[in-house]
């Protein structure tokens, strides 16, 4: 697989490509990734998934530049490993407060994400097209789900809340923010 890291704390767009060229079948993104750049995985769909060292990694990278080329290393079907072995479960890591934009976009293969209590903010686009999402635990401390969230994620069976009020206060930017629509 493409293991190679970048100098400056960053994928660059020529190290992703050039060892697709090889026909390799996954990414590994190492635990010192930061940022992955735009465009850098738009013309590489040979791979089958991508391995992270640990969730704490994935939940750290800035995935910014990705988001608005829409090029991030998931696309349907790919299926996500951590440190080598294959999951279909995330549970958030404590000391997490945000859930970045894009996070599970296109993940066809992750069914169950839990958020770990400190989880405040769900940014845009979050669980957009996740479509083999079935099942959420919503933090206590959830107080904002970005526009279009949960747009696409229809699979989605069972949200759990812890708190009842929380949820009531909970703000939506949109309908696609709300995963009951």
């Amino acid at each position: 697989g493409v293991t190679d890291k970048a100098d400056e704390d960053c994928f660059d767009y020529y190290l992703i490509v050039k060892p697709s060229a090889l026909n390799h079948e996954h990414i590994t993104l190492h635990e010192d990734t930061k940022h992955i750049m735009a465009q850098a995985f738009l013309d590489v769909d040979n791979y089958v998934y991508v391995d992270v060292a640990d969730i704490s990694t994935w939940m750290k990278l800035d995935l910014t530049d990705c988001q608005q080329h829409n090029s991030t290393p998931f696309r349907e079907g790919t299926k996500m490993f951590v440190d080598g072995v294959e999951t279909n479960e995330i549970v958030v890591p404590e000391g997490i407060d945000t859930i970045f934009e894009g996070f599970l976009t296109n993940i066809s293969t992750i069914t169950k994400v839990v958020l770990s209590e400190g989880v405040v903010n769900i940014n845009e686009n979050a669980f957009n097209n996740a479509s083999g999402l079935k099942e959420i635990y919503l933090s206590s401390t959830l107080k904002v789900v970005g526009k279009n969230a949960f747009e696409g994620a229809k699979a989605l069976e069972k949200i759990s809340v812890n708190n009842e009020q929380g949820w009531l206060n909970l703000e939506f930017a949109n309908d696609s923010s709300n995963p009951f629509s």
